[in-house]
């Protein structure tokens, strides 16, 4: 694999990532979790009916329960527009802290260092549900806020109701980006197979997979990365000397 496709691969991935959330400076915001909540009933694949900030299509979330007590898979599907056409896939490792909050997990996804807060604000398990991330960052916190439903559409009765919740908490619903899951593919529904994954076509017929080396040294080339914006030249010979010896 060369080093350019190696470096464009990891800025679609970066995109994807990057994109689905909105910054802010301080504490990540206090969200109040759902009481009684569980998680059996939350398992199952669900449509993103609205998200922050995303240009993303056909947005699937898929929850399974993991071989140990209180903890889960989730796979996140999409269609990304960046530009060009990818299919997205990317998974997280779920985990309950005090299992006093059963609402209040973390979530800790193979593509980033970092854990962060996964809240279920609202859901009765057939219908809809609402999820809060955040995640503390150098100069502050990144965040999301997810819509789900269990079909591809969401009644508005149902949206009308979790946006009302969601001003309570002092988050602007109208922000949120709208979904489209029209002409998807079927929702990939075994989370824990697999690597993460982008593969598609844009206007050159480019058709790519991230690969397993590309995955394991990810670590150095979001390092290295962080160096492009301030030095674009020296650091890109660097990137380009040392992914070369990687793979």
């Amino acid at each position: 694999m060369g080093v350019l496709r190696v470096l464009f691969l990891f800025l679609v991935i970066f995109i994807a990532y990057s994109s689905q959330h909105s910054y802010g400076l301080g504490e990540c915001p206090e969200v109040t979790p759902m009481d009684n909540f569980k998680m059996r009933p939350m398992l199952g694949v669900w449509y993103v009916i609205k998200k922050t900030a995303t240009t993303s299509t056909c947005v699937t979330y898929n929850f399974t329960a993991a071989d140990e007590p209180n903890k889960y898979h989730l796979q996140q599907n999409s269609h990304l527009i960046i530009p060009g056409h990818f299919n997205y896939h990317y998974k997280g490792e779920i985990t309950v802290p005090n299992l006093e909050m059963p609402a209040k997990m973390r979530v800790k996804f193979s593509l980033n260092l970092a854990s962060a807060s996964y809240i279920v604000i609202m859901t009765d398990y057939y219908n809809y549900a609402v999820i809060f991330t955040c995640q503390s960052i150098a100069i502050g916190n990144r965040k999301s806020i997810s819509i789900l439903s269990r079909r591809q559409t969401l009644d508005e009765p149902y949206l009308e109701e979790i946006q009302d919740k969601l001003r309570t908490f002092k988050f602007n619903p109208d922000t949120l980006s709208v979904i489209s899951q029209e002409n998807c593919d079927k929702p990939q529904v075994d989370p824990a197979a697999g690597n993460d994954t982008v593969s598609g076509n844009n206007s050159t017929g480019f058709v790519g997979k991230v690969e397993n080396k590309l995955h394991n040294g990810l670590k150095y080339v979001v390092s290295e990365a962080k160096k492009i914006f301030k030095e674009p030249l020296m650091s890109l010979k660097i990137l380009e000397k040392r992914t070369t010896n990687l793979l």
